[in-house]
């Protein structure tokens, strides 16, 4: 996503509009994959400072296939990420908080990434109250009620920590 400012760079002060919608190949996240649904939408304004600064505000609209952490299933979500960020003229004192651009244009590329990932939830669910899968048989207690025991196994390492949680609960 290439963003000419010549015209915005002559006339200091005044908002350059832009829009673009391009389809984005998956971006790898260590260790999720971030894979997207249809074409990324990106919509905003440039406004270029005396300075030769540029101020960049808009809103990123994409939609995500993602999976459940607790149910396991595949599933859908849309963003829409708002941003507000600087790009300065590349040079050997630009300031490492702000993105770089050469002559007249912005690579707006990166900065759309970084919102994205940024943006991304740590752990995904397919609703709230997504019950999950059952510890012991595997069942999706969102589709089934399973019968397993809710009490640990004594032969579980971790039976006895248990057994001080049911104890916390009581009092």
């Amino acid at each position: 996503m290439i963003l000419d400012i010549s015209q915005a760079i002559k006339d200091q002060g005044a908002a350059l509009r832009f829009s673009f919608c391009e389809d984005w190949a998956p971006l790898d996240i260590a260790p999720d994959t971030v894979t997207f649904v249809g074409p990324v939408a990106v919509q905003g304004q440039a406004v270029c400072a005396k300075d030769g600064a540029v101020a960049v505000t808009g809103s990123i609209h994409l939609r995500r296939s993602e999976q459940c952490v607790r149910c396991t299933k595949p599933f859908e979500r849309d963003y829409d990420i708002a941003f507000q960020e600087t790009f300065v003229k590349e040079t050997d004192e630009a300031d490492p908080d702000c993105y770089l651009y050469r002559a007249e244009a912005l690579d707006l590329d990166k900065m759309v990434e970084d919102n994205i990932i940024l943006s991304m939830p740590m752990q995904s669910l397919c609703s709230q109250d997504c019950r999950g899968l059952c510890p012991v048989c595997g069942a999706d207690r969102n589709v089934t009620q399973c019968h397993c025991a809710d009490k640990a196994d004594e032969a579980n390492p971790f039976a006895r920590l248990q057994a001080l949680f049911d104890q916390d609960k009581e009092v």
